[in-house]
């Protein structure tokens, strides 16, 4: 059901970052939309909207290298549907982004833009898990249609 993030790239997590794809460039992966009914009847209704979506699952110990996405014409949103409880401080679980730091919070959406250097840690005892989604960046006028 799961799979594996590519390991070439150079951000992987060493193995430790799964993903179930449910949407990529407007494309609905039908087999996985069929798994998860409450995740098709929302997406159905953000529409084009939300080009990209998937389940992203990071295990104990996983690090997500530094990044960035080639593409601002997204903003990414994850929403925190398992999040283990992480001792603080230090921030065993969290994201960076630019120079700001985050964790999740169960049920929270946290919003970012991917342009900006970013990279996520696990450090705690259990899984986390997000709704990832890639959310049209609002612009007015004819940006709006250029994206």
């Amino acid at each position: 059901l799961l799979q594996n993030v590519d390991t070439t790239q150079e951000w992987e997590a060493d193995g430790r970052w799964e993903t179930l794809i449910l949407k990529v460039y407007n494309t609905e992966i039908e087999d996985n939309l069929r798994r998860l009914p409450t995740l098709r009847r929302l997406l159905e209704g953000l529409g084009g909207s939300v080009p990209t979506a998937m389940v992203s699952v990071l295990r104990p110990g996983g690090h997500i290298r530094p990044h960035f996405g080639y593409y601002n014409g997204v903003l990414r949103y994850h929403l925190g549907l398992l999040v283990p409880k992480a001792p603080e401080p230090p921030l065993r679980l969290g994201i960076r982004v630019g120079q700001r730091y985050a964790t999740w919070r169960l049920g929270q959406p946290l919003m970012f833009d991917d342009c900006y250097e970013h990279e996520v840690w696990n450090q705690s005892d259990g899984e986390r898990i997000v709704l990832f989604l890639d959310v049209v960046r609002p612009l007015p006028g004819i940006y709006a249609v250029i994206n």
